[in-house]
């Protein structure tokens, strides 16, 4: 503006408000039109503005904006596990969608078949809302006997584990309302209570997703890790209502969370976070495998010393030199100590080691192992090949 006009009219915001009328309204114009005049006065100046846009700049301008729309139809596609023949009518949504490129892109897209313009586009949210709320509601009308609605949720529900990895308990698009289970265990020796961390989001790492709130369930009896037992329950109304329960499968005990839909993301938040998860996939999927590997090292070895240590252990005739076996153990807690940032190749090796040791002391000693010596692989977790 500064090129065409004295005064630099950028300045001015009864202008650049004035402006912003007159570009939606030649924006709207061009969607009937080859070319449009923008117009618009500056008070603080005394000075005018006029420009003239073709159709063809316009779409020039916003061919990323237009590509982008392509892009999400796409998506919604695939995560819908739909062919684009599959479908029946191209709906237009929201007054945008009268613009000539986009609906000329959806045919293109759509291979020819031409988009449904008897719906008003401003109108077809509310047409839809009011579909929504008339199933809310029970309506038992004939026009509604066809008519399917499905609400879905926006991101992934679950709760954090160790290593602050994300566990996906309702995975994004799930139609609501649903119910869904989980199970999980204690991550340490001598555990009397879990703390539950609900979150949202798509990112692998739990510090990166949403805290929707957390809870605590107690009286827990004391035992080895892995060993107590807990059925997690996400469950959704057709409200939106989260309702989150933790029940030990031993005590019975109980304890839940009620989040409230206004408690939730806005459509700004889930679609930043959305964009965060596709920007970030790669060095979050690295850090979930890191996490993960030291996770399962780390269980492997407490419960190897945990079964050498257990008194029904003895009572097999299985003469293993349980003392080098617990030296390795306490070795390989020291490693885990001392290398909490290892690589997930490195967490993998130390694993396999003990698991090739393991494996060789067994192998060795008894080449005709019957049902009983099975049994106690299993119960040491090993693998014979």
């Amino acid at each position: 503006m500064k090129l065409t006009c004295e005064n630099d009219l950028s300045t001015d915001k009864d202008f650049m408000c004035r402006l912003h009328i007159a570009c939606e309204q030649a924006k709207r114009t061009l969607s009937s039109a080859s070319e449009a005049t923008v117009q618009a006065t500056s008070p603080k100046f005394c000075e005018d503005f006029r420009s003239t846009i073709t159709r063809a700049r316009f779409e020039a301008l916003n061919s990323d904006l237009f590509r982008s729309t392509i892009e999400t139809v796409v998506q919604v596609l695939a995560e819908a596990k739909m062919d684009k023949s599959s479908i029946d009518e191209i709906v237009l949504v929201g007054g945008s969608t009268r613009i000539p490129k986009i609906q000329t892109l959806l045919v293109e897209l759509f291979n020819g078949k031409e988009v449904n313009k008897r719906i008003n586009p401003d109108e077809a949210v509310a047409y839809g809302a009011a579909v929504q709320a008339a199933v809310l509601r029970g309506d038992k009308s004939d026009a509604l006997q066809t008519v399917t609605v499905q609400e879905l949720t926006p991101l992934s529900l679950g709760i954090e584990t160790q290593g602050e990895v994300m566990s996906v308990v309702v995975k994004r698009n799930t139609p609501i309302p649903t119910r869904k289970n989980k199970n999980f265990t204690t991550c340490h020796d001598n555990q009397t209570s879990v703390r539950f961390k609900v979150h949202e989001g798509e990112r692998a790492m739990s510090k990166d997703n949403t805290l929707l709130g957390e809870f605590v369930l107690s009286e827990i009896v004391s035992a080895p890790r892995g060993v107590p037992s807990f059925d997690v329950t996400f469950e959704i109304n057709a409200d939106g209502m989260l309702h989150v329960s933790a029940l030990d499968k031993l005590t019975r005990c109980k304890r839940q969370i009620t989040v409230n839909y206004e408690d939730r993301l806005s459509e700004y938040e889930i679609e930043e976070m959305m964009e965060n998860s596709r920007k970030y996939h790669e060095e979050d999927e690295l850090q979930r495998d890191r996490v993960l590997a030291k996770n399962s090292f780390e269980s492997f070895v407490f419960g190897l010393k945990n079964a050498l240590e257990d008194e029904d252990f003895k009572d097999y005739d299985i003469p293993l030199d349980e003392e080098a076996l617990l030296d390795k153990c306490e070795e390989a807690i020291e490693w885990l100590d001392a290398n909490k940032m290892a690589t997930k190749e490195e967490f993998q090796q130390e694993q396999n080691e003990l698991e090739r040791l393991c494996d060789a002391a067994i192998v060795e000693k008894y080449q005709s192992w019957c049902r009983s010596s099975l049994e106690l692989q299993q119960r040491l977790g090993l693998r014979l090949d």
